[in-house]
């Protein structure tokens, strides 16, 4: 595979191409970016390290791509919705449960819990991160598993 790419302002934003093995980067781009879009070839090591934020990347002219960081707090906010999903139905049974045998202790906590977890994407470490790593930073493992930044 090829380590050079080719970025350039697509319909909907950053457009990725790779060229085939054998074609020239310059080709590839004639082939498949329109005429009057924006392009840069580089090589890929020219990108962000952050592929696990490519949704909110966007085209740069200058360097291939940039992470727009307001998108970045939205990825990171679904993958929290995502991840809270199945704590909160666990939580459910164990609150359905906790009403069951009448245990005011164990609802408390459970409510606890599940407004916890439902108070997660609009924590105000999200809005306040300034950067990739303190979105990656914050992630309530106690509430929500394993991170899945961590190496």
């Amino acid at each position: 595979m090829s380590d050079t790419l080719i970025a350039w302002q697509g319909p909907d934003g950053l457009a990725l191409t790779v060229p085939a093995d054998g074609v020239l980067p310059e080709d590839a781009a004639a082939a498949v970016v329109p005429k009057d879009a924006p392009r840069i070839i580089l090589p890929r090591s020219a990108l962000p390290n952050a592929w696990d934020f490519l949704s909110a990347w966007d085209f740069d002219e200058k360097t291939g791509a940039r992470v727009n960081i307001a998108r970045a707090r939205d990825v990171h906010r679904d993958r929290i919705r995502a991840a809270r999903a199945p704590a909160l139905r666990a939580a459910d049974v164990d609150f359905i449960r906790a009403i069951e045998s009448s245990d005011d202790e164990a609802r408390a906590a459970v409510a606890a819990r599940r407004q916890a977890l439902r108070d997660l994407p609009a924590s105000p470490e999200i809005e306040a991160a300034g950067t990739l790593a303190d979105l990656r930073a914050f992630w309530p493992s106690e509430l929500l598993g394993p991170s899945p930044y961590a190496a």
